[in-house]
């Protein structure tokens, strides 16, 4: 697509779209962003104002689709209620099952692929998905990461609203978990495993925060937003006394 037939891309309305057409583009079902555009050769796009651009396709720019902030509201409501269950001895067996062809896929490209979250710490209470985090050797990688992961069926969604790390959609049938990708050096790949490794070492806090996230899944049970938000002062009070323990 040339920067002129870009410049004759005309919006042609919201109410066009369907639900449907939202999803099969990346949006949300329900985005107030979607816009459908058509070019001057009948070639039909529908965007979101708030995506990314994908770094794959620089000189098309704003295409593909990756994300918008419509699943800020999708979170909010929620279907799925918040579940927190007993630490399962499971889990980091379920860990190494899922990071086998991801590693496999990535090879060079990573540093380290990390189980992070509170399924990586022994006898803490936690929601039954493993987190994963693939931490670049350089940033550069990323393009390719993406491509990789994609012949995996993972489905990049941009950075969700943390900047410096990227978020995938999982394939199906797959045990219940997220996958992110980071930068070398990244903050929040260094705070996950700052939080990790101070909770395996300090059993009582682990407790502390099982008993936490239980009483906040109990009284939030249908808001990830106010349950999410509920342990943020707590993780952070975590996250200090984390950075002031010697490294383990």
């Amino acid at each position: 697509m040339s920067a002129r037939s870009c410049d004759k891309l005309e919006f042609m309305g919201e109410k066009e779209i369907t639900a449907n057409q939202r999803i099969a583009a990346g949006l949300c079902s329900d985005c107030l962003h979607a816009r459908r555009l058509e070019s001057a050769r009948g070639s039909v796009f529908i965007l979101c104002n708030l995506s990314q651009i994908d770094p794959r396709f620089l000189k098309y720019p704003r295409l593909p689709v990756l994300s918008c902030d419509g699943h800020r509201r999708s979170n909010d409501r929620s279907t799925d209620p918040i579940e927190v269950v007993d630490y399962d001895p499971s889990w980091p067996a379920t860990f190494e099952t899922l990071r086998a062809p991801v590693a496999g896929a990535l090879e060079d490209l990573v540093a380290a692929i990390e189980h992070i979250g509170s399924t990586a710490v022994p006898g803490l209470a936690a929601k039954p998905i493993i987190d994963i985090d693939v931490l670049l050797k350089s940033a550069a990688g990323l393009p390719l990461a993406i491509g990789r992961l994609a012949s995996l069926g993972y489905i990049h969604r941009g950075d969700l609203g943390v900047a410096g790390r990227e978020a995938f959609a999982t394939p199906p049938g797959l045990p219940a978990h997220h996958l992110y990708v980071c930068p070398p050096e990244n903050q929040q790949y260094l705070h996950h495993l700052a939080l990790r490794n101070y909770l395996r070492v300090n059993p009582s806090e682990a407790v502390a925060y099982g008993n936490l996230k239980r009483s906040l899944a109990a009284r939030f049970r249908e808001n990830r937003t106010c349950y999410t938000e509920g342990k943020s002062e707590f993780i952070e009070a975590l996250l200090q006394r984390a950075r002031a323990s010697p490294p383990p």
